[in-house]
């Protein structure tokens, strides 16, 4: 659990659902159809509306753009439904006489201190192909000035080395990879065969946690990668003057 703040949320959700008819004669695509699904938190703020109001568009951002797109979409609710009305639009064009498409994303805080708060944004959807895509990708936020927070303002300068160093540790405990054997031997794809953390994280009670999703640096088959990388492991890495230390 999250430290005290002024915030208040309550879940919002939008839906779009259109059923796309099927060629005369065709029954067996007749339940075919493109389902859009955003959930996300409203922030509210009687002491702090400006944070709030920095909040809710940066969340709307997030939800309104690709894993892979820049923030560049209308940061408002009726932007969703334009874009989701898009990608019915677009499945009824390319997709609707093979399969059903879906799209879910679902933004989420998961901790909250003083300073900061960190989201989850997770996504599923089936456009056609082999499989379905997913992944879950985090941000943190500073509650003074409603800006997204890198590691640089939360770590000492010079810490990608040995914050790397404490990572790969904890990837190979999840992994299951013995300090001998290699990486890529094992199917992983890092640079130079060199781990390397990526800017995918979040900041919880017990540490940094850090996501590889499918695809990232292994084939989909091996899935995502999520670990946790205690305080405890990096205390000479914190700031003195950051926010992180409000975290703990």
């Amino acid at each position: 659990e999250g430290g005290s703040n002024c915030l208040d949320q309550k879940v919002v959700q939008v839906q779009n659902e259109a059923p796309v008819q099927p060629d005369a004669g065709s029954h067996e695509n007749a339940d075919l159809c493109a389902r859009v699904k955003f959930f996300w938190p409203e922030i509210r703020s009687d002491t702090n509306p400006d944070l709030a109001l920095k909040l809710n568009q940066y969340i709307q951002h997030a939800l309104q753009n690709s894993f892979e797109d820049e923030l560049s979409a209308p940061a408002t609710a009726q932007g969703l439904e334009a874009y989701a009305n898009g990608f019915i639009e677009d499945y009824k064009q390319d997709g609707s006489a093979f399969s059903s498409w879906e799209l879910e994303r679902k933004m989420e805080i998961i901790f909250t201190t003083e300073r900061l708060i960190s989201f989850a944004l997770s996504e599923y959807g089936y456009t056609g192909g082999a499989h379905p895509f997913s992944g879950v990708n985090y941000s943190v936020v500073s509650l003074q000035t409603g800006a997204p927070v890198l590691l640089a303002d939360l770590l000492n300068p010079g810490f990608e080395v040995p914050l790397n160093v404490a990572g790969e540790k904890v990837f190979r405990h999840v992994r299951d990879i013995s300090d001998s054997e290699s990486l890529e031997e094992q199917g992983f794809s890092f640079e130079n065969n060199v781990f390397a953390l990526n800017d995918n994280f979040a900041v919880l009670k017990e540490g940094l946690r850090f996501n590889f999703n499918s695809y990232e640096v292994a084939p989909y088959a091996m899935g995502p990668t999520e670990f946790l990388i205690p305080y405890e492991d990096i205390q000479a890495l914190i700031r003195p003057d950051g926010p992180l230390g409000h975290a703990e």
